[in-house]
């Protein structure tokens, strides 16, 4: 769809006025826009230019008169003739070769016109909002937009947790996907993001149109941090939060590994730095949704299924996808965020724990 995959330039639109000429008494002539006498003006002032202009041609005829063309019709045919497809292509619309004569009609049902299929036929469309300048479809680059939605195919797929790529047959099906889905995003700097359901398979285009349609199908809870700080005194900016920060020479001269959860995303078949988003899968509904309870949930569910919702089995990591090796902190990076190459660095601070190590001490008495 075009408006969803492609940079979208959305112009102001108003919406249509219908009007009617009496021709005689119970006899009333065709409905049309009444802003074709704001059209026939814009021609009539484009055709005194003409007439009163530098040509030889209407100079030998005297078409111009106190810096208005002479109406007569050899005059004015031969000025529709000549110019007819120019007018066009810089005006958008076909010269009007009389007035309208026309009134506003009071008729709800007509102006409304609610069972039209192309609603966007109902609507003038104008180069922007300040002035009513006419958007000229045969030039629309001249048009200023008030309004531009990016596209969607600009956007760049984002790598998703294992969970979401390994699937396990669960209560008759052949995934695990059929229930509530949880995760947690953690935007490492300024992004934009959309979300969207793919259907892998045309054989289910109702019953997908069916369960989305409604557009109540997610919850969304905005953690913040709230013990970065002794009080409230003390904390320099509201959003402040602890971070853990690991230095590469204490991996580097040492046997220490590299912690498996450090940030990383997926692009194509290689592994590469994560320095955009985070993105997890909890098992338990609360660590994406603190304020979540039961009640969230849909009563035609079972109370086993309630349970299974609260609590998704655990998916990991293959071993081999989170381990690295030295040589990370000199390949990991490959991109930075200003697009040039930023390899080189001796830390990096997570806004999580990295791990947990546990050290045993035996005392001998």
């Amino acid at each position: 769809m075009p408006y969803f995959c492609e940079t979208k330039k959305w112009n102001y639109f108003t919406y249509r006025r219908l009007c009617q000429e009496n021709i005689g008494e119970r006899i009333e002539g065709p409905l049309y826009d009444c802003s074709l006498t704001e059209r026939y003006n814009e021609y009539s002032r484009w055709l005194d230019n003409m007439c009163c202009s530098d040509e030889f041609e209407y100079l030998s005829m005297r078409a111009c008169i106190s810096n208005k063309c002479v109406q007569d019709d050899t005059i004015l045919n031969l000025v529709y003739e000549n110019h007819k497809n120019k007018f066009i292509f810089e005006h958008g619309f076909d010269q009007p070769l009389s007035r309208p004569r026309g009134k506003f009609v009071m008729n709800s049902e007509i102006q409304e016109d609610l069972s039209n299929p192309n609603p966007f036929e109902l609507f003038n469309e104008w180069k922007n909002n300040s002035a009513q300048q006419r958007h000229n479809m045969n030039d629309p680059g001249s048009s200023l937009p008030w309004k531009t939605t990016e596209s969607c195919c600009s956007c760049v797929r984002h790598s998703m947790p294992s969970y979401f790529v390994q699937n396990d047959v669960n209560s008759g099906f052949p995934d695990n996907k059929h229930r509530w889905v949880k995760f947690t995003l953690t935007a490492l700097k300024n992004v934009k993001l959309t979300i969207a359901f793919e259907l892998l398979h045309g054989l289910y285009y109702d019953e997908f149109d069916e369960y989305f349609g409604s557009f109540d199908k997610a919850h969304m809870h905005i953690h913040t941090p709230k013990r970065s700080s002794n009080s409230a005194q003390n904390c320099s900016s509201p959003r402040s939060t602890w971070v853990a920060v690991i230095k590469k020479h204490d991996f580097t001269q040492s046997t220490l590994n590299l912690p498996l959860n450090l940030p990383q995303k997926i692009v194509g078949q290689s592994r590469m730095f994560e320095n955009s988003i985070l993105l997890d899968r909890p098992s338990n509904i609360h660590g994406s949704d603190a304020a979540y309870n039961n009640e969230n949930i849909s009563l035609a569910d079972s109370k086993r299924n309630r349970n299974q919702i609260k609590h998704s089995s655990l998916v990991s990591d293959k071993y081999e996808d989170v381990k690295y090796d030295h040589l990370w902190w000199d390949n990991a990076d490959t991109m930075g965020s200003t697009g040039t190459n930023e390899t080189e660095f001796s830390f990096i601070a997570l806004p999580y724990f990295p791990f947990f190590q546990i050290v045993t001490y035996l005392i001998h008495i």
